[in-house]
């Protein structure tokens, strides 16, 4: 495999920490130790299960209807469940086909192995919503695997259950894999998806404890299958990058899975609070619109067609000047005139960096 740095994780690098607003996190505001009430005084730190901790295997199976302990398999985060099945299940002159504009390593992991990726692009005009057909119409009889991002990161868009079962459907005749990263499921507004792997052995779902539950840190991913060599081929893979999982970041996550609702709670509380503080910032807004988000706490604004400046120009000013993290959709190989814009931090640090927002577009004369 030949790798290259990320250049949306060079962005991060180059700015999270010389802003003072981060609007461009992707995750519900993040713990600290302090907050979240644990006990690890007797957590071994020593090698942990190559397998994953037995207990919260089973934690995470009792969320999969039908699904038990060897249908899941755990890794350090979604990063390396992904590099885990890319390097296991595909070869190099697979054909790939994800959705986009979608997270990083989805595309750029499959590129290094080789494969033949193709990018199924959702349009702001079709409100980020995929075009079955238009999809099916881009499989081949060499097409691996396809992957698919609903709640969306970056757009916020979701589909319906009705489409769910289609895709599946669509797996299942050309007889090729279906990875749903479902990292944004639990903060569906209303009813969420069901879990993709409970409905088809072609099917992947793929989760972590770092979107929703607000602990990136503790670096614990999984994936969901109902094909049990599936899962045994990723823990494999895994068993050569990292041996084992941190055992201290399993204590937290099994523990935090024992509270699960609470912790989800929590994380719905921060959303109901700012998602009202969006819809009334971006209503009626002279210089940018939006497909409003469906689900999560991701959003995927746009300067209006028309609005006569440079987005590298606006994007530089609001990072640089204004101290406002966002996401370049330049960094996503995007329109650049879209940013990411998440919404699952603190409600007084959203409305100030909002409001930067506007003062960067008055420094612009655009407001």
């Amino acid at each position: 495999m030949q790798f290259q740095r990320q250049i949306l994780e060079q962005w991060f690098d180059e700015n999270q920490y010389e802003t003072e607003y981060n609007l461009a996190e992707s995750a519900i505001r993040c713990y600290n130790m302090g907050e979240l009430g644990l006990n690890l005084d007797d957590v071994p730190l020593r090698y942990g299960y190559h397998k994953g901790d037995p207990h919260l295997r089973s934690l995470l199976a009792e969320q999969y209807e039908g699904l038990g302990i060897e249908n899941i398999a755990v890794t350090c985060g979604a990063s390396e469940a992904i590099i885990c099945m890319v390097m296991g299940l595909l070869e190099p002159g697979s054909h790939v086909i994800v959705e986009h504009p979608n997270y990083g390593s989805l595309i750029d992991n499959p590129r290094a192995r080789g494969c033949d990726v193709s990018l199924f692009t959702l349009r702001h005009e079709e409100d980020f919503q995929p075009d079955i057909e238009r999809l099916e119409s881009m499989i081949r009889p060499d097409t691996r695997m396809i992957v698919l991002t609903h709640p969306s990161n970056p757009t916020g868009s979701t589909i319906s259950e009705e489409t769910l079962h289609r895709l599946v459907e669509l797996a299942e005749k050309h007889d090729t894999l279906l990875l749903f990263d479902e990292l944004y499921r639990d903060f569906a507004f209303d009813n969420p998806l069901p879990q993709a792997a409970t409905l088809s052995p072609n099917v992947i779902s793929m989760n972590s404890m770092s979107k929703i539950y607000g602990l990136p840190g503790i670096r614990v991913g999984w994936i969901a299958t109902k094909n049990e060599e599936i899962a045994d081929t990723v823990r494999t893979v895994r068993e050569h990058i990292s041996i084992s999982c941190a055992t201290i970041g399993e204590a937290i996550a099994i523990q935090v899975q024992e509270r699960r609702e609470d912790f989800l709670a929590r994380a719905r509380a921060i959303v109901d609070a700012n998602r009202p503080v969006m819809d009334a910032w971006i209503k009626d807004h002279p210089c940018i619109e939006w497909v409003p988000p469906a689900c999560g706490i991701n959003s995927f604004p746009r300067l209006k067609p028309g609005v006569d400046i440079d987005p590298e120009q606006f994007i530089t000013r609001l990072v640089k000047h204004h101290k406002v993290h966002v996401i370049p959709a330049a960094r996503m190989e995007y329109d650049p005139r879209h940013f990411r814009l998440g919404f699952g931090c603190d409600t007084e640090e959203l409305k100030t960096g909002l409001s930067r927002i506007d003062e960067t577009l008055k420094d612009l004369n655009c407001i």
